[in-house]
């Protein structure tokens, strides 16, 4: 089936209105009051760049897509790596330019606008690629690893994210699990919150959409479990959401079946082919 270009557009600009309009939030997801969104995004990206620091040799060439506000490509630099920032969004770009240039490390920090399906990079650029927050908000997923695929060195690694198709609250809530693609469950949530489309993978999808581009994981976690919504809507209060949360994670670590109910997949790859 062919590419539509049309349909991809219509795409890319929905998802970037949706984070022009959500830049100042996106900007303190790392830095402001703790809740429960908050807190899976924070243990998302330490997870992220700790597997990361643990593969990559000293001063690595490290692209950071669909980089955000900067806080893994400033972690990163400081760790003493050379880091390309990228993104889709100038208003993240320069959240993240700022970023660096107050943690001290700018001299580390390149930042460019890109589109994640077309990487303006020769191939075997990189010794690592992260990316976390791209696939589900992408239109081409697989074009997103290919690319990744194709700038990363042979033996290099990638640290990739992407919604859990089969977490608790896409179990609870309609319109973000299995039965979204109902069209008037779909059409209601999306007259109560308008939003971008966002993209779920299982475990086996992600592992498969990896694979088929020349990757082999290394490991596989997930993170978070709230928010808690019914179309759309938070449902718990956010201490009792953090409680319920901070609960389940801890049964997570003894309980292969909660763990498997997480909000956020992380996997660490190798490229192989």
């Amino acid at each position: 089936m062919g590419a539509d270009p049309d349909g991809e557009a219509a795409w890319q600009s929905a998802v970037d209105d949706q984070f022009s309009r959500e830049a100042d939030e996106w900007q303190t997801a790392y830095d402001g009051r703790p809740d429960v969104r908050r807190d899976a995004h924070r243990r998302r990206l330490r997870l992220a760049v700790d597997m990361l620091q643990r593969v990559c040799p000293a001063g690595a060439r490290i692209l950071d897509l669909g980089c955000g506000p900067g806080v893994a490509s400033v972690a990163l630099a400081e760790a003493g790596h050379q880091v390309t920032a990228g993104d889709h969004s100038p208003a993240m770009l320069d959240a993240a330019a700022e970023r660096a240039r107050r943690a001290g490390v700018a001299d580390r920090v390149t930042t460019l606008l890109l589109d994640a399906h077309d990487l303006p990079f020769p191939a075997a650029s990189f010794d690592a690629v992260l990316a976390l927050g791209v696939l589900q908000w992408s239109h081409s997923p697989r074009r997103v690893l290919a690319e990744m695929a194709r700038v990363a060195k042979p033996g290099g690694h990638v640290v990739v994210n992407a919604t859990n198709a089969a977490q608790l609250a896409a179990v609870i809530d309609p319109s973000r699990g299995a039965l979204r693609a109902f069209g008037p469950i779909r059409r209601l949530a999306r007259i109560v919150r308008p939003r971008a489309q966002h993209n779920l993978h299982s475990r086996a999808q992600l592992l498969g959409l990896l694979g088929a581009v020349g990757f082999a994981p290394i490991r596989v976690a997930a993170v978070g479990f709230g928010p808690f919504t019914l179309l759309g809507r938070r449902v718990l209060p956010d201490q009792l959401e953090r409680w319920a949360q901070g609960r389940l994670e801890h049964r997570a670590r003894r309980v292969p079946a909660i763990r498997g109910a997480g909000a956020q997949l992380v996997v660490l790859a190798v490229r192989i082919s």
